[in-house]
């Protein structure tokens, strides 16, 4: 039997990680860093991997649209987001700010969408050399084997992810986890994702995050069992792919046992702050 389209989409997508992993890995420790228009940071080498990823994937798909965290190069034109059969959602490299310290948590990220909603999912942590892979007609992988998302309940000491910050905000939320559950906060939020999909991590939050930052890491989740809903408990796919690099998208991700007994904490708590 042969591959399925989406089956040949991730394929390809892991071989566009894998060389955004090279690239990554040589301008470690030398890329230059800037700061954009918003005051976050960007370094040469996530410009030189997407410039790589949107140059490949036009050059195999001319087609297909393309929605990326970074400007898109002048001379990069690809289909309208809103009309193409399929649109990559790519982010370089998430955890910016860690590959410009030299902290070695980082990874590239790739979801491939048919009409606002995930189908491909590859998310790539480069230090570790992991592939994350999911198709929507297939399961969840991590390096070829199957995925299962976290059976912990809610009672149990729970590993959570969650961005953390002095003044972000998640704090109202994740503060009283502190006293209950151990926090980690990575600093790339595909990974928290992935890691939630593997089982790593039992669930993750997040209240500020991209369409480039969750797509691929949502669908990995949904395919090893788990949830990543909004906020409220509601899908978050599909979206507007004409709007959606403008948008903000918070979520809150875990296990099947876990993902709604915390969803009903967060909404009490929700309430309780009106």
């Amino acid at each position: 039997m042969g591959k399925t389209i989406l089956q040949e989409l991730a394929g390809f997508a892991a071989e566009l990680g894998a060389e955004a992993g090279r690239m990554a890995g040589n301008a470690f420790g030398t890329a230059e860093v800037s700061a954009k228009s918003d005051g976050s940071e960007v370094t040469s080498a996530d410009l030189a991997v997407q410039d790589m990823l949107t140059r490949r994937i036009l050059e195999r798909h001319p087609d297909h649209a393309i929605v990326a965290e970074e400007r898109l190069s002048p001379d990069t034109v690809p289909p309208d987001p809103g009309r193409a059969p399929y649109c990559w959602v790519i982010d370089p490299i998430d955890g910016t700010r860690n590959y410009a310290r030299r902290f070695p948590v980082f990874a590239t990220s790739i979801a491939v969408m048919e009409h606002g909603t995930p189908v491909v999912g590859v998310i790539r942590w480069h230090h570790t050399g992991q592939l994350f892979v999911a198709t929507a007609d297939g399961p969840a992988e991590l390096d070829g084997v199957s995925l299962q998302a976290s059976l912990r309940p809610l009672d149990t000491n729970l590993l959570v992810g969650a961005q953390l910050g002095a003044h972000h905000a998640t704090q109202d939320v994740v503060v009283p986890w502190l006293r209950r559950w151990a926090v980690r906060n990575l600093g790339a939020t595909a990974i928290h994702l992935a890691l939630v999909a593997s089982g790593g991590l039992d669930i993750a939050y997040a209240k500020d995050c991209r369409i480039w930052d969750m797509a691929a890491g949502a669908l990995l989740i949904e395919r090893a069992g788990g949830a990543c809903t909004d906020l409220d408990g509601g899908a978050l796919f599909p979206v507007d792919m004409a709007s959606c690099a403008e948008a903000n998208y918070p979520f809150f991700a875990g296990g099947p046992q876990a993902h709604p007994a915390l969803l009903e904490q967060l909404a009490k708590h929700v309430r309780n702050h009106r």
